[in-house]
């Protein structure tokens, strides 16, 4: 009896390595198969296992996948925004997906977010920014707060700030000459530029904004995305003014035409930069970068709108909604 038992033990035994040691040597006994022998999941002691096959730890687990692009997700219990006039677009800086949209594919007039694509076209030309320029009566642009006159010597860093930060149109007719191409070149290059980054629905008439210049609520957000990227442009227009003497000896002060910097963060929400732009045909725009206290970076967008500062409020609601709804992946 002794003997018939300890053989039927034997065999149970051998028959027990036979059947699990057919497995893959990379999933454990706890892997998971559908009905065709396909693994569906590994449990965590296969994961854990060292080569030895010693298990850490028997407890289940999910994977958790981390990927710089990944779009952030909508939460369970998030609310919809309602942004009443305008068009308006929320975009994700990393993964450059649109978290909210209002009709961010029809064509508007854009203004001066303009000088945005004039400023990166600009630096592409690898212009000193210490180079002296000498401000020339066809530089002169009516329109707007003007800081310079004919004859200043001013640096093109003075021409770059002064168009991004003041929306200064004839600081941003003088970058333009600076680049020693002409008015209709650099109007070229720069629907060459908006075309080769996939801003399709784009399109440059003059390089300041007064003109039709045509663009969608998206194609702002992601030349927005490309502006904020850049260090020399990022570094601009986080300035709330911009001071200096031009090389004649006049003391020159540019205010900010973005509110938004003057802003308390109060509620982990912050921007970091951002651009206006306004004409009759326009209406109110700006777009500006902003930043959490989880440092998860978000391009928000208004254009057309009919008040002067519903645009920038509208645009910083827009960001805190998308904070607030919202859960980033990576």
């Amino acid at each position: 009896m002794r003997i018939t038992l300890s053989l039927f033990t034997i065999i149970f035994f051998v028959f027990g390595i036979f059947v699990y040691g057919k497995s893959d040597s990379s999933y454990s006994i706890g892997s998971a198969m559908d009905k065709n022998g396909i693994v569906l999941g590994v449990s965590e002691e296969a994961s854990n296992s060292d080569v030895d096959g010693n298990v850490e730890s028997q407890n289940n687990f999910s994977p958790i996948i981390k990927d710089e692009n990944l779009p952030p997700t909508r939460n369970a219990s998030s609310s919809e925004y309602d942004l009443k006039t305008g068009k308006g677009v929320v975009l994700d800086c990393k993964s450059g997906s649109t978290i909210y949209d209002k009709n961010s594919t029809e064509k508007v007039a854009i203004a001066s977010i303009t000088k945005l694509a004039t400023a990166l076209v600009f630096l592409q030309k690898n212009v000193s920014l210490d180079s002296v320029y000498e401000v020339k009566k066809e530089d002169r642009v009516e329109g707007g707060l003007l800081h310079l006159r004919t004859g200043d010597l001013v640096t093109v860093k003075d021409l770059l700030n002064l168009s991004l930060i003041s929306s200064d149109n004839m600081a941003t007719m003088a970058l333009v000459n600076a680049s020693d191409l002409s008015s209709k070149e650099f109007v070229i290059e720069m629907n060459i530029f908006a075309k080769t980054n996939g801003l399709v629905d784009t399109n440059f008439i003059d390089a300041i904004g007064l003109e039709q210049n045509l663009s969608t609520a998206l194609d702002v957000a992601r030349l927005a995305n490309l502006a904020f990227a850049n260090e020399t442009i990022a570094g601009i227009v986080s300035q709330e003014q911009y001071k200096f003497v031009t090389k004649n000896g006049r003391e020159v002060i540019a205010k900010s035409t973005n509110i938004l910097l003057d802003d308390k963060d109060d509620d982990g929400v912050k921007v970091v930069g951002g651009k206006t732009g306004f004409t009759n045909s326009a209406g109110y725009c700006f777009v500006g970068k902003f930043v959490d206290d989880k440092n998860k970076n978000i391009i928000s967008v208004v254009l057309d709108e009919s008040e002067k500062n519903s645009r920038f409020y509208q645009a910083r609601n827009l960001a805190k909604w998308a904070y607030d709804n919202f859960t980033w992946n990576n």
